[in-house]
């Protein structure tokens, strides 16, 4: 008789594992299309990304933590006459820092998940800001995170509660924001930027690169056509 009511039991846990599917760390996917928006000053990020068999919208998500900090005024470390910024950032998210999401995930729907990072990180090459007034910084950026999904929000669930997901993020596009410059006779170089606008990253599908066999074949067509021209002219 226990035999039978722990083979039950057992069958019971299984189905209710299997009513949840959950995805595990395997390739990393990469986000092809779609904006993060980063707000440096509350330390939020928000993201509507689409990739393959990946698509999310969530609500503002804790742990954005810009190069720039909220960059009023930016100077180069040196504070030298020019200063320097770049719109990367680090994403760290844990505790009660977390946010929401809906979408699918390597082809599995999720209706509402709670998300933190447990690393990111988006770079971007330094630019040198010059002009008084409002400017736009238009840089490209690479993003790579690691991205853990929750049943339960933060307030509820227990501190030990693993992942329903841990899924690796990748992907490159094109950075902007909008900086305002204005005159200031307390800094070295007679002006101060600030930070005018939410710092935006745009997704693109990366180019395929042709293989070394295609640009041989490519450069050998291109040739032969150069000399079909040569031998016209010399008639």
């Amino acid at each position: 008789m226990m035999h039978i009511v722990r083979s039950k039991c057992a069958l019971a846990v299984s189905l209710l594992f299997l009513a949840y599917p959950t995805v595990t760390e395997a390739d990393p996917i990469v986000i092809s299309s779609g904006r993060i928006s980063g707000n440096p000053s509350a330390s939020q990020l928000a993201m509507g990304v689409h990739g393959l068999g990946f698509s999310i919208v969530s609500t503002p998500i804790g742990g954005f933590l810009a190069d720039i900090g909220t960059c009023t005024p930016c100077f180069d470390a040196g504070f030298v006459p020019t200063p320097l910024v770049d719109l990367g950032a680090t994403l760290n998210s844990a505790g009660f820092d977390e946010g929401a999401i809906m979408g699918v995930i390597e082809g599995i729907a999720y209706p509402l998940t709670y998300v933190a990072f447990s690393s990111g990180t988006i770079t971007t090459p330094a630019v040198t800001l010059t002009e008084l007034g409002q400017s736009l910084v238009d840089v490209p950026f690479s993003f790579t995170a690691v991205m853990n999904g929750y049943l339960e929000s933060p307030v509820t669930r227990p501190s030990n509660a693993p992942p329903i997901f841990t899924v690796e993020l990748t992907g490159s596009g094109r950075a902007s924001a909008s900086f305002i410059g204005m005159i200031d006779e307390n800094s070295p170089s007679g002006r101060s930027f600030s930070l005018g606008s939410l710092m935006q990253y745009d997704f693109a599908q990366a180019q395929p690169v042709p293989e070394p066999g295609t640009l041989f074949l490519v450069g050998g067509a291109l040739g032969a056509l150069a000399a079909r021209r040569s031998l016209r002219n010399r008639r």
